[in-house]
């Protein structure tokens, strides 16, 4: 493989978490159509995308993938960075300090930037979302690497703000989309007759959620619909600990999907989607499926007010009942918000445009 024209990629790839592997895939397929000839290098924890179709076979690019071992993420990478013309961080909620002030992986990310940044290559941001900061430090590591950055696109305008406040004057700064929303519905056929639920690792060891929503889908199904359990992250920590957990009250038929299953399959199964999970809901609207969200997060949320969509049936506190009323409500009236979908899908394009180079 030629490194002429060669790129490094990075991101929360390799963790199994399907929002991630799609916004992944979804640029790959993007920059196939608007660059040719170069080679991307793309750092994963796990490589399991080099065997699968959809993250090979392109007509006009050619991807790498390379395991971050200790040896390639502490002396490789230097080689790595010299012979690229520029890195790229793509997707995902990737500058922040967690509850617990955490700033192992921001610290990494500036380590990586500082290694580019030796050889004279730009690092870029696409697309990413951006979080809080607790502390100083927190605070310090952030503006360290928004000043060393070439280029910014932020996947909302929450985020777009949040840069902006602290650098007003920076250029190449401007607000992108959701990469996940690049996805071609046109691909997949509908054959509904099952609930699809996805739930959140976070809450495996919550018996009062794990409760909830046992009853919720035992009171929905009457013991005749079949639940499909489908993990949208299945690394280390699984979604399917909670949802092994919550399988165990049933009294309906089910299934737990793994992750290196066919999710597109199973989804298109779906006669609604339950789903805690953002980019559940994401691929349940770009594909037409009905769905209720489960808002353990804000951007739950804030995603199902976007789309003004059934706000008041879709939109659910977690523990929050979730009738059959409800359920056939949703079922019957939704309609798959194109004009919302198209939008982002926009800023999403929007977005890449910081691999103009």
């Amino acid at each position: 493989m030629s490194y002429r024209k060669s790129y490094c990629l990075f991101g929360y790839f390799g963790f199994k978490n399907f929002g991630d592997d799609l916004m992944l895939v979804n640029a790959l397929n993007h920059l196939d159509l608007i660059k040719r000839n170069n080679t991307y290098i793309v750092f994963v924890a796990e490589d399991y995308y080099s065997e699968q179709k959809a993250f090979t076979s392109f007509k006009n690019i050619k991807v790498k993938y390379i395991r971050l071992t200790p040896l390639i993420n502490y002396i490789c990478i230097y080689y790595y960075a010299f012979i690229s013309r520029e890195a790229f961080w793509i997707g995902g909620t990737s500058l922040y300090e967690s509850s617990a002030a955490n700033l192992d992986g921001i610290v990494w990310l500036n380590k990586v930037i500082n290694k580019f940044q030796l050889f004279g290559k730009n690092f870029s941001f696409c697309n990413i979302g951006i979080g809080d900061f607790t502390s100083e430090k927190g605070l310090n590591l952030y503006k360290q690497i928004v000043n060393k950055s070439k280029r910014f696109s932020c996947r909302d305008h929450v985020s777009l703000m949040k840069l902006k406040n602290f650098f007003p004057e920076k250029p190449n700064v401007f607000e992108g989309g959701d990469l996940a929303c690049l996805l071609e519905s046109s691909f997949f056929n509908r054959d509904p007759k099952s609930i699809v639920f996805c739930g959140h690792f976070q809450y495996q060891d919550d018996e009062s959620v794990v409760e909830t929503y046992s009853a919720i889908l035992n009171d929905i199904c009457k013991g005749k619909e079949k639940v499909l359990f489908m993990p949208m992250h299945q690394g280390t920590q699984s979604d399917n600990q909670f949802h092994n957990k919550v399988s165990q009250k049933l009294t309906t038929p089910f299934e737990i999907i793994n992750y290196s299953d066919d999710l597109f399959k199973y989804m298109s199964q779906a006669k609604i989607v339950i789903s805690m999970r953002l980019h559940g809901l994401v691929l349940a609207d770009i594909l037409g499926i009905p769905n209720i969200g489960i808002s353990y997060h804000d951007k739950v949320s804030i995603y199902i007010k976007s789309t003004n969509t059934l706000v008041e049936y879709r939109n659910k506190k977690v523990k929050e009942n979730i009738s059959i009323e409800t359920i056939q409500k949703v079922i019957s009236n939704y309609k798959k918000p194109t004009e919302f979908l198209n939008q982002e899908k926009n800023k999403a394009i929007k977005g890449m445009k910081v691999f103009e180079v």
